[in-house]
């Protein structure tokens, strides 16, 4: 794949590639001179290659068409247009069309391909009525400063087209009218113009202009959009003999000394924002800080949110400012430079989407019903729905938003849903609905028929505080709110987070009172220790040969205060797989009995659900000699390369149990 690159880059990279074929001592004795120069040419050759490959396709076609010819991109059923096409075939859900013409200043020849006739130059006021500004060249010299277009400069000028002057605001007739009225007073048209000539290409970030008040902000998008004051430039270096003209798609106006505080203290449609954000304590961050945009919820927004919720919002600053740094995004954005979907990051930290289609656009689930009010700082938009993020929701309100609907009957049926929305904060292991769906029937039925084991069940999933990945260790335990005997272990292997015998399959989400981290299995507490396990099943002869050992690792077992992982042979897998007269010589060999056996016992707490599929895991035995584990599959484990896992992750009390099907042998 090509590359854009600039020709200064390409010859750097010509001579760099020479210097270093005909230096390298490496090279002297494969290579004569006249193949390292040979092969050389040829590198520079490609990159010259992509260097042209990479020029935009309607650069490509205009200079097909002839000289001087420039495209220009329409979107369909409006007035909108562009002289660099930068939408990508669509202006959110709009088509755009690219269409081909004579660049400004130059026109057709009978009989010649392209625009080749050079048309004269006229002064700033004629090329600006000739491109169908009219009007902006009337009020100029309605507001005293024609001389500056028509016999002064050179200068460049930010003008637009008669018909960005019908959809001017109230705000900005005024200003324009009140420099018509005062000669005595700049005129506020001033603000279109910047002294020197200076193409497109050329334009800095800020520029100084003739007004007194301020400078205006140039920002470039890499889809080649430029933009002042977040206004689209729609047509560029256009030429005239006392300077050069750039067309802004709406009147470039000072955006004055109103920082978004203001304007907030200004609109009585926003007046619920406007006292959520001094409750919060945020309306010195929105006059102070630079570069910000305001998503401000109209007061039928707020009317819209249930009363119960927003006198507690009112009455709890910290959620409240959470809430409105949400609406806040730490970059100045206007609705005229985006095209389709986007993100972007909100003061809070997290992100929000920005969509649009025909029928607006839309932050979250919020549409936008007035845009662009520009202000010192950045902008305010207004929207019709407050963006409520999970943050300020309450443990149970998001399960229900979620439509974990399980869990949720679950923690209701138990008795322990009101505190989940008490202010104390809980961090829950939430299974997903599969989950649930995926236990035995008699199990499923008996959680929501039994009240104390739906109790146990759903205490087993709580543990108090705000419990975060990022601040997990392996092997840590995390006591529920079923009590410490009821603990929850946590084992990490690389990016895998499990707890218990599940999985965390999406953490960290943050809710007013606490944390969800959803898992992929319901979590039963177990109630019986590996040995009782071990003991109720078919697993006699392999609890003989434990007991036979020394040091005895049964008593190792019966340490309920530690964690251990057992990997068990039944009864009839050793019968079918040991070799004949093994027993006996294990039993009459208590070294090798002690060896062969300490490989089962691992001193931690390994599950299936930590492990990731097809990789190889060493874990040190009890006698620190190394096993393996493998994960062949989602449900099948191998250790030590021969033994199959027949029956995973048996919750234990004080570990868990693997049922093998052979003894291991390394």
């Amino acid at each position: 794949m090509c590359i854009s690159i600039a020709t200064e880059q390409v010859f750097a990279t010509f001579f760099c590639l020479t210097w270093y074929f005909l230096e390298d001592k490496e090279f002297s004795g494969l290579l004569n001179l006249n193949k390292k120069m040979s092969l050389t040419y040829i590198l520079v050759l490609v990159l010259f290659t992509c260097a042209i490959a990479s020029e935009p396709w309607w650069i490509k076609v205009a200079k097909k068409q002839g000289p001087m010819v420039c495209a220009e991109e329409h979107v369909a059923n409006s007035n909108r247009s562009f002289s660099i096409p930068w939408t990508g075939g669509s202006l959110c859900g709009s088509e755009t069309i690219v269409r081909f013409s004579c660049c400004p200043g130059y026109g057709r020849t009978e009989g010649e391909r392209g625009c080749p006739l050079v048309k004269p130059l006229k002064n700033l006021a004629e090329t600006a009525q000739e491109i169908g500004a009219t009007q902006f060249v009337k009020q100029a010299d309605q507001s005293g400063i024609l001389p500056l277009l028509t016999s002064r400069g050179a200068y460049t000028v930010f003008v637009a087209r008669d018909q960005a002057f019908e959809l001017l605001t109230k705000e900005q007739e005024k200003a324009l009218n009140a420099s018509k009225k005062s000669r005595s007073r700049p005129s506020v048209l001033l603000y279109t113009i910047v002294e020197g000539r200076i193409t497109a290409e050329e334009l800095p970030k800020s520029l100084h202009t003739l007004y007194r008040e301020g400078s205006a902000s140039v920002t470039k998008y890499p889809n080649g959009l430029i933009a002042i004051n977040c206004i689209p430039v729609i047509a560029t270096n256009i030429e005239a003999t006392n300077g050069i003209i750039h067309v802004t798609e709406s009147l470039l106006l000072s955006t004055g000394r109103n920082t978004i505080s203001d304007l907030l203290a200004k609109t009585p449609a926003l007046s619920t924002t406007a006292t959520a954000l001094s409750r919060a304590q945020l309306s010195n961050e929105l006059r102070d800080k630079k570069s910000l945009t305001l998503f401000a919820p109209t007061n039928e927004a707020w009317e819209s949110i249930p009363a119960n919720f927003m006198e507690a919002l009112m009455e709890d600053p910290s959620t409240l400012k959470v809430l409105l740094r949400y609406h806040i995004v730490d970059t100045a954005w206007c609705s005229r430079v985006t095209a389709g979907a986007a993100e972007m990051k909100t003061l809070e930290g997290t992100t929000i989407n920005l969509s649009c289609n025909a029928s607006g656009q839309y932050i979250d689930e919020a549409r936008i019903v007035e845009k662009d009010f520009p202000a010192r700082n950045g902008f305010v938009h207004h929207i019709d729905t407050v963006i409520i993020p999970n943050r300020v929701r309450s443990l149970a309100e998001y399960l229900d938003i979620r439509g974990m609907t399980y869990f949720l009957k679950l923690v209701e049926y138990s008795g322990i849903l009101s505190l989940l929305q008490r202010q104390a904060a809980y961090t829950l292991f939430v299974p997903t609905n599969d989950a649930f769906e995926a236990l035995p029937n008699d199990t499923l039925s008996d959680l929501f028929s039994q009240p104390s084991f739906a109790r146990a069940v759903a205490s087993f999933h709580v543990t108090s505080g705000r419990q975060l990945t990022s601040n997990a260790i392996d092997g840590q335990r995390l006591g529920t709110i079923q009590g410490q005997d009821q603990s929850l272990r946590l084992r990490i292997h690389k990016k895998r987070l499990a707890v218990e015998t599940a999985l965390v399959v999406e953490s960290d989400l943050q809710t007013r009172n606490g944390v969800i981290q959803i898992i992929d299995r319901v979590l039963l507490p177990p109630t019986a220790s590996i040995l009782d396990h071990l003991r109720e099943g078919n697993f006699s002869i392999f609890l003989d040969l434990l007991n036979q050992t020394n040091p005895n690792l049964l008593k190792l077992l019966e340490d309920t205060s530690k964690t251990f992982t057992v990997f068990a042979p039944s009864d009839a897998a050793l019968n079918a797989t040991m070799p004949p007269g093994m027993l006996q010589r294990l039993l009459v060999d208590p070294a090798m009995l002690n060896k062969i056996m300490s490989r089962h016992i691992l001193p931690v707490f390994v599950v299936s659900s930590s492990l990731e599929l097809h990789l190889t895991y060493s874990y040190p035995a009890v006698n620190e000699e190394l096993v393996t584990v493998t994960k062949e599959n989602s449900d099948s484990l191998t250790v030590a390369r021969l033994a199959e896992v027949t029956s995973i992750d048996i919750s234990a009390t004080n570990g868990v149990v693997h049922e093998i099907s052979r003894m291991i042998h390394l």
